[in-house]
């Protein structure tokens, strides 16, 4: 019986650790749009601005990532790397790792932006080293 106690707990503190962080419906329908209608991604993330103070830290984090990202996808030329370098050293020092290589390939984005190849292309090769071995579509995109 106390072995069975002791299974349980371990079990209790074990779930936590394999449960993912789900996302705001919001945030996860801006991300769907950044791809096929970024300039409404826009939109919507900025229509979010306000309410985006009442998001917990993670969430916080990936919208900040995902205005990123919005802007790449309508080709708005990024101007300074401030924003994408603090996303980045979030996401480097424990944020959801899921989203780590896709913070490097904006980072490689906007240092592209800036006319910085050689160090476009180190974030890019970060990318690579951190995408998953299934996710065939953001490896393309790295490469292209």
């Amino acid at each position: 019986m106390r072995n069975l106690y002791g299974i349980l707990i371990l079990l209790v503190l074990a779930i936590p650790s394999c449960v993912r962080h789900s996302y705001p419906p919001l945030l996860i329908t801006a991300d769907s749009l950044c791809s096929t209608c970024p300039d409404s991604a826009m939109h919507m993330l900025d229509s979010m601005k306000d309410s985006c103070r009442a998001m917990d830290e993670d969430a916080l984090w990936y919208y900040r990532l995902l205005c990123v990202k919005a802007a790449d996808k309508a080709y708005i030329k990024h101007t300074s790397p401030k924003e994408i370098n603090e996303i980045l050293n979030h996401y480097e020092k424990g944020g959801d790792s899921r989203l780590l290589p896709a913070a490097y390939f904006y980072a490689g984005s906007v240092y592209r932006d800036l006319n910085d190849a050689p160090q476009a292309v180190e974030y890019f090769q970060k990318a690579l080293e951190y995408v998953p071995e299934k996710d065939l579509r953001m490896k393309s995109r790295i490469y292209n």
